[in-house]
C-alpha cells in the first residue's frame, strides 16, 4: 500500500509540472510559418502602393478593409519625400515597437505572442516611414530600408503578420499576409 501512494504521487507530480509555460497556450505563432492554426494569403499579383496610392486589405473576409497603405508626398527642406503609412480600423492591433513606438519591423520566424508590445484597438494612423522635421537626413520609422519585413498582427485573440517592403523612394509592395484561424 505504501508503493502504491508513492507511484500515484510520483504520477501527480510529472502530471501536474507539464504544463505550459505560456498561458496563453496554443497562441503563439512564429512569422512566415505555415502551419495548420494559420491561414497564409499569398498575393499575386503582389500589391503595390506607390506615390499618392493606397490599397487596403481585409484580413479576417468579413468585407471590411482592415488596414490601409498609403504613401504620400511630404515637403521637405530640400524638396519631396514620400511618407509610408498604415491605417489600421478598430479592433486590429499591430507590434509597435519599445524602442520608438512606431510599427515595428519583424523578420521571419520572430514569436508572435500576448507579450509582444501592441498596439491599442482604436482605429488611428501609423508611421512606417517618414522624415523628422521634413529633414530628408532625419528619417524615422522601422521600415526605411528596402528590404523584406513583416508587420505583426492581432485580431482578437489570433494573430497573424503582413509581410511587405517598403523602398522610401518607391513603392511598399505587399505579398503575403497570414491571420491564425
Amino acid at each position: 500500500m505504501k508503493n502504491l501512494n508513492y507511484l500515484l504521487i510520483l504520477v501527480n507530480i510529472v502530471f501536474f509540472s507539464c504544463k505550459d509555460n505560456d498561458h496563453n497556450s496554443g497562441t503563439e505563432i512564429n512569422i512566415g510559418e505555415n502551419n495548420k492554426n494559420v491561414t497564409v494569403n499569398t498575393l499575386n499579383p503582389s500589391i503595390s502602393v506607390t506615390d499618392q496610392q493606397s490599397d487596403s486589405i481585409d484580413l479576417n473576409g468579413d468585407s471590411i478593409y482592415d488596414l490601409i497603405f498609403e504613401k504620400t508626398p511630404i515637403p521637405l527642406t530640400t524638396g519631396f519625400g514620400l511618407e509610408t503609412k498604415i491605417t489600421k480600423k478598430d479592433g486590429i492591433q499591430i507590434v509597435l515597437s519599445t524602442i520608438n513606438n512606431y510599427s515595428d519591423s519583424l523578420s521571419y520566424l520572430d514569436k508572435l505572442n500576448h507579450e509582444r508590445n501592441w498596439s491599442g484597438n482604436i482605429e488611428e494612423t501609423l508611421i512606417l516611414q517618414s522624415y523628422l522635421n521634413r529633414n530628408e537626413s532625419r528619417i524615422i520609422g522601422n521600415f526605411v530600408f528596402n528590404e523584406i519585413k513583416y508587420l505583426g498582427i492581432k485580431i482578437e485573440n489570433r494573430y497573424g503578420w503582413v509581410k511587405v517592403e517598403n523602398d522610401r523612394f518607391g513603392s511598399l509592395i505587399i505579398d503575403e499576409y497570414a491571420l491564425m484561424k
